[in-house]
């Protein structure tokens, strides 16, 4: 869009040169008489172009706001897995099943968050890619929820976690890049 509009100034700052110099040289001739088609074709020819201009600017920006209402969406889709880590940390070298709640409805609370994001950029034609997401939080369940239950937390568990929830943000980072572009 910058492009353009460096460009539309090169082009009038050309052509008033242009015109400077057919004026005040006085290379060309100018006729009195007024032809009232060319007039007409003067008005017929702006009004083309400036509501040709204006349903593009009109559809750019109603697309820049889907994608920012989208984007928007992904501000705090993380905090569900925020709330993981604490429960890990409190947990080692406890009993399996004392945060193993909290800890899958946080994950279930994530999923249906990246679901209803997916939904929504379906609605709006942006269409994301959730499968690398879908993938991590999959490793990530297996992760948490299969162990054995007369096992406790240990802290090579959490350095996982840490290990799939970079993956997840970068895959996070990676769709808002993919929104921006489209």
């Amino acid at each position: 869009m910058n492009l353009l509009k460096y460009l539309f100034y090169w082009i009038l700052g050309i052509l008033s040169f242009l015109l400077f110099d057919i004026l005040y040289f006085k290379k060309f001739e100018f006729d009195n008489k007024f032809n009232i088609a060319d007039i007409l074709n003067l008005f017929v020819t702006l009004a083309v172009g400036f509501f040709i201009g204006s349903i593009l600017n009109k559809r750019i920006s109603e697309k820049r706001i889907e994608k920012d209402f989208l984007i928007k969406k992904f501000d705090n889709i993380s905090e569900p897995l925020d709330n993981i880590y604490p429960l890990l940390r409190a947990s080692i070298g406890t009993p399996i099943g004392f945060g193993m709640l909290n800890i899958t409805n946080n994950l279930h609370i994530f999923g249906s968050k990246i679901n209803k994001i997916k939904n929504m950029s379906e609605i709006s034609n942006l269409n994301i890619d959730i499968k690398p997401i879908n993938e991590q939080i999959s490793q990530l369940r297996r992760l948490l929820t299969l162990i054995p239950l007369n096992s406790s937390f240990r802290i090579d568990v959490i350095n996982e976690y840490n290990n799939i929830y970079e993956l997840i943000e970068l895959a996070i980072y990676r769709i808002i890049v993919k929104i921006n572009k489209k």
